[in-house]
């Protein structure tokens, strides 16, 4: 990774990473104009019924979570959860923190697949150019000054911080030497990194990988096409 002058460690207080065998999730955009996409997990079967979208009732009385509008709702193993990127050009990491909370959210991680890339896509069209967005997942205590290892591996080295993701899916590294804690051993957070296509700046950049990077993105070394350019927040569906 090309990051990192000085030492910035973030700690949330938050759960560590609960690992779970179900990590399929759909989503369900509030802007979208009235088409939804609906996936049930497995074992999930869809048998609520009647709802429709994220707004209306379910046919039997009962509130179907929902999300403010502009957010877009995910459907997770954990639970509906909102999520929205918000542009925060070269912001460090807890300005970004607080941001979302102002909006009663946290930086969300990323569930699976699916979701990045609808990140990608969204943060193309928030943001534009190419670039870098937050994402909720910290270093682990005890990998904290440490490079990659059995320990410390592109699954454990990392939990995500929302209370939200679960699973290992959304650790989509940019390539096999990830994270590798470079330049310093102060690379504490994560970004993901958008694009329309793969870029080549001293490595391949490639749309929806993630990449451990200090947590102040202005010690970031050789910006390029990869600054930081927004945050993903996430909060629970009501």
């Amino acid at each position: 990774m090309l990051i990192i002058t000085s030492t910035l460690i973030v700690s949330l207080g938050v759960n560590a990473v609960r690992f779970d065998s179900d990590s399929s999730s759909s989503y369900e955009d509030k802007d979208s104009g009235g088409h939804h996409h609906h996936h049930h997990p497995p074992g999930e079967g869809g048998g609520r019924g009647g709802g429709g979208n994220s707004n209306g009732g379910n046919g039997g009385g009962v509130k179907v979570p929902a999300c403010l509008d502009g957010w877009t709702l995910l459907q997770r193993p954990s639970g509906p959860w909102c999520v929205k990127i918000f542009p925060t050009y070269m912001t460090d990491y807890t300005e970004a923190l607080a941001l979302c909370r102002s909006h009663d959210a946290l930086i969300s991680g990323i569930q699976n697949q699916q979701e990045t890339k609808w990140i990608t896509q969204n943060a193309l069209d928030t943001l534009g150019g190419t670039g870098s967005v937050w994402i909720g997942a910290l270093r682990n205590a005890n990998c904290v000054d440490k490079g990659k290892s059995a320990e410390c591996n592109e699954q454990t080295a990392f939990y995500w911080a929302d209370n939200s993701t679960t699973g290992i899916e959304g650790f989509v590294w940019r390539d096999s030497y990830q994270p590798d804690n470079a330049w310093g051993f102060v690379q504490n957070c994560v970004s993901v990194f958008y694009a329309t296509t793969t870029v080549q700046f001293g490595a391949a950049w490639w749309p929806g990988n993630i990449d451990d990077t200090s947590c102040n993105p202005d010690q970031w070394l050789a910006k390029g096409p990869r600054e930081l350019k927004g945050t993903l927040c996430g909060r629970p569906a009501r």
